[in-house]
């Protein structure tokens, strides 16, 4: 009878992490009024847990998406990572296809921030025009 009670206690102390984290999220429009009436369309989505946090940012005008971008964030004691690329749309969308577009990466950064004490070293390596 032990040990069957094995795997429902494995289940039970994997998902205390996960019950843990902290998922948000925000969706935004936009409206332009010109020559033609544009909308635009943001998706902001944010997990976070113990120090890490994970965020991805969508736009899209319509039913076409013009740019994701992901970030990363965690801390290890006095050491702070962080990481990010931005992608936009490369090609006309594929429907029915296993991926609806091909991407192609305009920026990325990876940052590391280190503390000791009054002094904080910052590297930051970026390729790109700006941080995503």
């Amino acid at each position: 009878m032990a040990r069957k009670s094995w795997p429902i206690l494995l289940v039970l102390l994997a998902a205390v992490p996960v019950a843990a984290a902290d998922l948000s999220g925000r969706l935004s429009t936009s409206f332009a009024l010109g020559h033609s009436f544009t909308a635009w369309n943001t998706l902001e989505l944010r997990l976070s847990f113990s120090g890490f946090e994970l965020q991805s940012l969508s736009t899209w005008q319509g039913v076409n998406l013009t740019a994701q971008a992901f970030r990363w964030r965690g801390d290890f004691g006095n050491l702070a990572i962080q990481a990010g690329v931005t992608l936009q749309p490369w090609g006309l969308p594929r429907p029915g296809a296993w991926t609806a577009q091909e991407f192609r990466i305009v920026s990325s950064f990876v940052g590391l921030e280190l503390h000791l004490g009054n002094l904080r070293l910052e590297v930051l390596f970026q390729a790109g025009p700006a941080a995503p």
